[in-house]
């Protein structure tokens, strides 16, 4: 979809599979692609499930993605920085999403993890 043509023409369906699941195959990115949008990509293909973002984050981050781009017109979360950089920028962010606000925590809190409740879709 970013780049606009389809990923793996020269494969057939079954080739393009095997590629993605044993080889790590993974389109290239257009070279207009801003670095922060690359991060989020990489960061969905992580072949680690635990580390990808969870749908409601990509959300946030789309939103957040969004909101700069209404603002100034890019994806500059840190200027002059190398893609590495976005996606440990985005990683934090996301991690800081899946945290409660510290006042809700109990002063003894149960061996069980908190998430922020899953926000509303935005439909427009």
């Amino acid at each position: 979809m970013l780049a606009g043509s389809i990923p793996y023409e020269d494969m057939n369906p079954i080739q393009a599979a095997y590629a993605v699941v044993n080889k790590n195959l993974r389109p290239a990115f257009p070279t207009d692609c801003p670095p922060p949008m690359q991060a989020l990509i990489q960061l969905c293909w992580s072949p680690q499930p635990e580390k990808r973002p969870e749908f409601w984050q990509l959300v946030k981050v789309l939103e957040q993605f969004e909101s700069l781009l209404a603002h100034d017109g890019s994806l500059k979360l840190v200027p002059n920085s190398t893609c590495q950089d976005h996606k440990k920028a985005l990683l934090q962010w996301i991690q800081k999403l899946s945290q409660p606000p510290k006042s809700t925590l109990p002063r003894n809190p149960p061996l069980i993890t908190y998430s922020s409740p899953m926000p509303k879709p935005k439909f427009m």
